[in-house]
């Protein structure tokens, strides 16, 4: 129902806002879109961008990405 959506809409809210907060610490992030399907909402891009992070999804991820993906970000 409507309640359904309006809860959800302000877990995406907050979860754009503690991405800026973690942002303005500048920590390294990675994050990891477990999306799949035909429908995709790309969340997970959205909450990259605002992270400046990487976004990997799930389905190239593997020891080597995430490794390589952590150092960079650690560098």
């Amino acid at each position: 129902g409507g309640g359904d959506l309006a809860h959800a809409l302000v877990a995406v809210a907050r979860s754009l806002a503690a991405a800026d907060q973690v942002a303005s610490l500048g920590v390294g992030t990675v994050v990891v879109d477990s999306e799949s399907g035909p429908l995709r909402l790309g969340l997970a891009g959205h909450l990259a961008a605002r992270l400046h992070a990487d976004h990997l999804p799930v389905r190239e991820v593997s020891a080597d990405a995430l490794s390589t993906a952590v150092r960079e970000r650690a560098a």
